[in-house]
């Protein structure tokens, strides 16, 4: 859920702050990489069960 939220919701706050969150380096170069692609993606967020 952290990933998903990271890429769809905060990524535009954490790019105008500088990257200044946990990890902004990946994250920064992450969402770079993911701008180069030229195939879509998509980030779906799987509830895990509990007990595994």
């Amino acid at each position: 859920e952290y990933v998903v939220r990271s890429f769809c919701h905060w990524v535009g706050n954490n790019e105008t702050m500088g990257w200044s969150c946990a990890n902004g380096d990946e994250l920064c170069d992450s969402v770079q990489w993911l701008a180069y692609r030229r195939a879509p993606t998509q980030f779906r967020w799987v509830s895990s069960k509990v007990g595994n």
